[in-house]
């Protein structure tokens, strides 16, 4: 069980690691860090017993949820249509055929379903470069797309919920 957020009210939240000694302390009285999986807001909540979330294996503060997701990206020189195979809040993973060099700056959208527009990302930065794929890193949103993609991930997390819980 995770704690509320207490700017979204989501009870998706990821215990997220240690930024300083004022964290280091606070888990010594039971007071943890999150962040929220659907807004984005990071606080802390005091968590006791069993109820203690184990911190996740890689640094992520966003957890990465596998998708398939259609997406276009438009570059300094090129535009593409491409497929998102990991998303968050914080970033995804493209595959892709562009060539993209590591700091390039992109404009993103994600297409979640043919019956909505694109959820437009203004700004990402390519921080990792695989064959065939591109990691991005999410900077600027315009108005309320950060909040629809909150929504979709939300929609993502509660599936996987369901599925794990039935299988």
């Amino acid at each position: 069980m995770h704690p509320e957020c207490p700017h979204c009210h989501s009870d998706i939240a990821r215990r997220i690691r240690l930024s300083g000694p004022v964290e280091r302390l606070s888990n010594f009285f039971s007071v943890y860090t999150f962040r929220c999986q659907v807004c984005g807001y990071r606080f802390r909540c005091r968590v006791t017993g069993a109820a203690i979330p184990a911190l996740p294996a890689d640094k992520r503060q966003f957890e990465r949820l596998p998708t398939h997701v259609p997406a276009t990206i438009v570059g300094a020189h090129e535009r593409s249509e491409d497929i998102i195979t990991d998303l968050s809040l914080g970033g995804c993973t493209l595959r892709t055929s562009s060539a993209l060099g590591r700091g390039a700056f992109v404009h993103l959208g994600l297409y979640p379903s043919a019956h909505e527009p694109a959820i437009l990302i203004e700004t990402a930065m390519v921080r990792s470069i695989r064959p065939q794929a591109v990691g991005l890193e999410f900077l600027e949103f315009e108005g309320r797309q950060k909040q629809r993609l909150g929504q979709f991930i939300k929609a993502l997390l509660l599936t996987r919920q369901t599925v794990n819980a039935l299988g």
